[in-house]
C-alpha cells in the first residue's frame, strides 16, 4: 500500500482524500497534481475554500474523525477482501470516466476492469420490465456481447439484469455499477448475479468505501458513473418519471450518444422512452448493428453475416409459420388455423425455430417472435 501513485502521494493518501468532505474531485485532483504529498496539500490554502458543490463521499458528520486512520481501514479492507482501489491515475482506470465534469477520485472495484479505452455501452430500464423489454434487452446485450462492447448497467433487477446475464450467456464482458460498498450488495439475488459477473471476467465498480450502504442518492450517483464509463446509454424500458431516464440526462450532459427502444405508446412502461424519442433526446434504437454502425464500433461484416445466414436457413414451412408470430403471443392451435397446418408439423418446425432462436415459448403453449 506504499507504491506511489502520483508525485509522493501514496494509495492510502489518495484515498484519504477522496473521503475528505467538503471537498470536490475537481478541485482534489487538480491539487494532488499540483502538490508533492498529502502533508502539503492538507496545509494549502486553496484546500479550505474549494466549493463543496460536489462531493461523492461525506462521511464523517464528526469532523474531527481520524482521516488517516479511516483510510488505512479502507485500504486494508480491500487488500483483505481482494477489491482493487484504481485511481484517477490508474493505467486501468476507465478513459472516458476521466472527462466527465467531477470524475471519482477512486473506484473500488471488485473483479478485473478491461483496458481503459475499451468500448461500453450502458443498457438500462426498468425493474418492473415487460416480456418486450426483456427480450429487447437480451438482443441488444448478445449482439453487443459479440461485438465485444463492455455492457454496463446497474445490477438492479429487471433489465439491468438481463443486461448482465445476457451478456455473460453470449461470451461477453460486462460491468455492473452499484450504489453501495463492495461489502453491502444487497438483496442476495444481486449478490449472486455479481458473483457471476466476476467468474465471466467482468467487474463490480462503486465510488463507495467498504461498509457504505446504500440510500436513495447514492443511486443517483450511481447513475452519473453508468454514463460516464460508457461511449452511449440505451435505454429499453422506463416509465414517465423512472429512474433510467436520471440517467440519460447524465449521458446527454456528459455528450454521450443516448438511445431509446420505443414502445407501445399506451405501455406505462414505454412512456419514458418514448418521451426521450419525442423530445430528441434519445435516437430510436431499432436494432443493435445500427447503434454499432452509428457509434463506428464492432465487427460489420461479422453482425450482419449471422443474421443473413439464419435467415436464409429456413424452410418454406418455417417461413409460412413464422409470417403468423410477432410481438405479441400466439398459441398453436390459431398458428394451426391460419397456416392450415396439422399439429405434429406445427411443433415439430416450432421447436426448430426456437433453437434457431428466432421464436420464444411462453407459458400457456405460446409463442413470439424473437430475431426482433
Amino acid at each position: 500500500m506504499c507504491a506511489k501513485i502520483v508525485n509522493s502521494w501514496t494509495l492510502r493518501d489518495i484515498v484519504a482524500v477522496s473521503i475528505t468532505p467538503h471537498l470536490n474531485s475537481d478541485a482534489a485532483i487538480k491539487l494532488i497534481g499540483q502538490t508533492e504529498d498529502f502533508e502539503r496539500f492538507q496545509v494549502s490554502p486553496i484546500v479550505a475554500t474549494v466549493s463543496s458543490f460536489y462531493t461523492e463521499n461525506h462521511i464523517f458528520d464528526d469532523k474531527d474523525k481520524d482521516i488517516i486512520a479511516e483510510a488505512d481501514r479502507i485500504t486494508k479492507c480491500c487488500e483483505e477482501n481482494g477489491y482493487q482501489i484504481v485511481t484517477f491515475w490508474s493505467d486501468n482506470y476507465p478513459a472516458l470516466l476521466k472527462h466527465i465534469q467531477y470524475p471519482p477520485i477512486v473506484l473500488y472495484v471488485w473483479g478485473e476492469l478491461q483496458a481503459s479505452d475499451s468500448p461500453a455501452i450502458a443498457i438500462v430500464g426498468t425493474r418492473r420490465c415487460t416480456l418486450y423489454g426483456k427480450m429487447c434487452t437480451e438482443h441488444f446485450a448478445e449482439v453487443f456481447a459479440k461485438a465485444g462492447i463492455i455492457v454496463v448497467s446497474g445490477l438492479a433487477t429487471g433489465i439491468d439484469t438481463y443486461s448482465h446475464l445476457n451478456t455473460i450467456k453470449n461470451g461477453g464482458v460486462t460491468y455492473a455499477v452499484i450504489a453501495s460498498g463492495l461489502d453491502k450488495i444487497s438483496p442476495q439475488t444481486s449478490l449472486a448475479n455479481a458473483e457471476k459477473i466476476i467468474e465471466s471476467g467482468g467487474a463490480i465498480i462503486t465510488t463507495h468505501r467498504p461498509g457504505v450502504s446504500a440510500i436513495p442518492p447514492f443511486f443517483l450517483q450511481r447513475n452519473r458513473i453508468i454514463s460516464g464509463i460508457s461511449k452511449a446509454v440505451l435505454v429499453v424500458e422506463s416509465a414517465f418519471k423512472g429512474g433510467s431516464l436520471n440517467t440519460a440526462r447524465n449521458a446527454q450532459e456528459q455528450n454521450r450518444e443516448v438511445y431509446a427502444v420505443p414502445g407501445n405508446i399506451n405501455a406505462e412502461r414505454s412512456k419514458g422512452t418514448n418521451k426521450l424519442i419525442s423530445r430528441n433526446v434519445a435516437a430510436i434504437a431499432l436494432s443493435p448493428e445500427d447503434i454499432l454502425k452509428d457509434l463506428r464500433l464492432g465487427n460489420e461484416t461479422t453482425l450482419f453475416s449471422d443474421t443473413a445466414k439464419q435467415a436464409l436457413s429456413l424452410t418454406a414451412t418455417q417461413a409460412k409459420i413464422l409470417e403468423y408470430i410477432d410481438s405479441e403471443p400466439i398459441g398453436v392451435d390459431k398458428i394451426a388455423e391460419l397456416t392450415g397446418l396439422n399439429i405434429q408439423t406445427i411443433l415439430a418446425e416450432l421447436l426448430t425455430l426456437e433453437l434457431l432462436e428466432v421464436i420464444r415459448q411462453l407459458p400457456g403453449n405460446n409463442f413470439v417472435r424473437f430475431d426482433m
